[in-house]
């Protein structure tokens, strides 16, 4: 009220995209801050995989070549070996302690396929084969137990049975009954396997992979998305039913497969 009948002064607009460099620095900082010298990853236990900061890591160091960043990076990969089923592939979603060495054996695409990527970029930046054999063993897990090898990728496996089972080795377990799977196809998580299998595919040469990627873009494309209200959240085997749309994990992910997939193919 005090400035009505007064011009008032408008306030001043940026018109600069870009982004200040000081908050990537920030976030790196904060990152090394949170670094587990003694058993890699970030933090204490429970211990989650931050699929996001091994990218933050890996691609400053490919900026900078800061040896420090490529110790944080290889410490934490291998660091996750503890989690990782070495039977049949894939890792389990965290670890109950702090040095890796106990899993909480339910296994998430979400987890899986952004692991995937990371253990790719570590190959391309340091030419180990160890991160490219754990990646194929991730994607081997995705395509025969996380999928229908058609088109649709599965949400998650379950930690039923705990120890039981996955303590014990293939030929065991072939004789116990299989931990449930959900099967729903999630479009978020869907697109992201399908980015994992894209990248694989043009970095390992492997039209397989590009196989299994496309044909779960076009299911996405063909059952979960709607021209007038985007990509639905997800699909439960009623053809003619795709669940909750607006979301947009769903429609941001499913862009970036598209975007991929044209990247790879052209």
């Amino acid at each position: 009220e005090a400035l009505a009948g007064k011009e008032r002064a408008s306030p001043a607009v940026s018109t600069d995209s870009s982004i200040d460099e000081k908050i990537v620095s920030a976030v790196v900082d904060e990152l090394i801050a949170g670094f587990d010298v003694n058993y890699g990853g970030f933090g204490y236990e429970p211990k989650f995989p931050l699929p996001e900061a091994i990218d933050i890591i890996l691609l400053n160091y490919k900026k900078g070549k800061d040896k420090k960043l490529l110790r944080i990076a290889e410490k934490t990969l291998s660091g996750m070996m503890g989690i990782c089923d070495d039977e049949a592939g894939g890792f389990f979603r965290y670890s109950v302690t702090q040095d890796w060495c106990e899993p909480h054996y339910e296994k998430m695409m979400e987890t899986n396929a952004k692991l995937v990527l990371n253990y790719l970029h570590a190959y391309l930046v340091t030419g180990n084969d160890k991160y490219k054999k754990t990646a194929e063993q991730t994607l081997s897990y995705l395509a025969s137990v996380l999928s229908d090898g058609k088109g649709k990728f599965y949400g998650s496996q379950d930690a039923d049975g705990e120890y039981d089972y996955y303590g014990k080795a293939l030929n065991e377990r072939a004789k116990m009954p299989v931990p449930y799977i959900d099967k729903t196809v999630y479009a978020n998580l869907q697109s992201l396997a399908i980015i994992a299998f894209l990248e694989a595919s043009a970095m390992l040469k492997n039209d397989r992979y590009r196989e299994l990627a496309l044909g779960a873009l076009d299911f996405i494309i063909g059952e979960m998305y709607r021209e007038e209200t985007g990509v639905y959240h997800y699909h439960d085997g009623c053809v003619a039913c795709p669940h909750v749309f607006g979301l947009l994990t769903d429609n941001a992910h499913a862009l970036l497969a598209v975007l991929k997939a044209h990247e790879i193919t052209g």
